[in-house]
């Protein structure tokens, strides 16, 4: 961790900036109005200017909600001009950095955190607004082999700006990788009972960065202090309740893993019938064969074999083993259709 005597806490505004401003883009006026003199530190460490050209308008700053449309009054002032109708807020000079637009840096925020959390670096897309995976956790053990198997555990960043937004995408997470990530997010306001619900279900963890996160400053010139992120906890500790998620399930975790899995996949699924619950009930909880399941379901055994192997993906367990949950599957199952059927009634 460094010098602890050169750690501080962050200032509470880094992480409400991280949450309120949408796809973390904006020009400087907002930046500050929600980090205030705490802007610099925070451009250091995760803004970059967009390159385009400087912005014709710019945010009242008055936060009336207006923008002021920037007029050239000489060869060196800028005024703006407030576009309010009618006309409520005062023109006043605008200098050059307020027309620039800064924008998070994801490369080097990720290499940041990554560092700081003893993560392999390693940038994957995954098709959310707002969200990354950053990086991967590699540990060691005899039955963590699967995870050095699967290139390590994922370690994803999401900036989300309300509870259902993030609720949404760790749904789709849960179903997308099956097995044990590491999710972090500014701060643990969007973590309802749902959320980690559903984090239960593939044993995957939560790091909120307000919690974890602090800064450290060390000088190396003359023109001051450079700032890094380090963490609070040690990463051995912080991610050592992932190792037993690692390991073989119960078959009452893995139930509820799959009961989720097949939930998500099926609700976001284009696919042409036979649906996942279908496949799995013929298959794990009335034991048919692929040739009977694909006679009774009118499609080939191609189809019902691939419907298997995605299970098996998303689960990380053989088609087979699945049978061995089938009551515990069908309860829960229920269970989450009576749930339903209630909220609708």
């Amino acid at each position: 961790m460094g010098r602890q005597n050169d750690t501080a806490l962050f200032p509470p505004a880094f992480w409400s900036a991280l949450e309120a401003i949408p796809g973390g883009n904006a020009q400087r006026t907002i930046w500050f109005r929600h980090l205030g003199p705490d802007l610099e530190t925070f451009q250091q460490l995760f803004l970059r200017p967009v390159p385009s050209p400087p912005a014709d308008a710019v945010p009242c700053p008055w936060n009336c909600g207006c923008n002021h449309k920037v007029v050239r009054f000489n060869s060196e002032i800028l005024h703006g001009i407030c576009q309010c109708n009618p006309q409520r807020c005062q023109t006043y000079t605008v200098v050059p950095e307020e027309r620039v637009t800064w924008e998070l840096d994801w490369p080097k925020l990720s290499r940041s955190l990554c560092q700081a959390f003893k993560l392999q670096h390693k940038i994957v897309k995954l098709g959310f607004y707002n969200t990354l995976q950053i990086g991967t956790l590699s540990l060691d053990g005899p039955a963590l082999h699967s995870a050095r198997d699967e290139g390590g555990i994922p370690a994803i960043l999401t900036l989300p700006s309300n509870p259902v937004e993030f609720l949404n995408i760790l749904a789709v997470l849960v179903s997308r990788f099956g097995r044990p990530f590491i999710l972090l997010a500014p701060t643990a306001k969007p973590l309802g009972p749902g959320a980690k619900d559903l984090l239960s279900t593939t044993g995957s963890l939560f790091v909120s960065l307000s919690d974890h996160l602090a800064l450290q400053s060390s000088t190396f010139d003359v023109q001051g202090s450079m700032f890094y992120l380090v963490s609070r906890t040690s990463p051995s500790s912080l991610f050592a309740d992932l190792a037993p998620a690692l390991s073989d399930p119960s078959d009452e975790e893995l139930a509820r893993r799959v009961c989720t899995i097949i939930d998500v996949l099926d609700s976001e699924s284009r696919r042409k019938s036979p649906n996942l619950l279908t496949i799995f009930r013929l298959y794990c909880v009335q034991e048919m064969t692929v040739e009977k399941i694909a006679r009774k379901c009118k499609c080939s055994k191609a189809t019902v074999s691939n419907r298997l192997k995605l299970l098996e993906s998303k689960t990380g367990v053989p088609a087979s083993r699945l049978r061995r949950i089938s009551s515990y599957f069908t309860k829960l199952h229920d269970d989450l259709d009576s749930a339903r059927h209630d909220y609708f009634k």
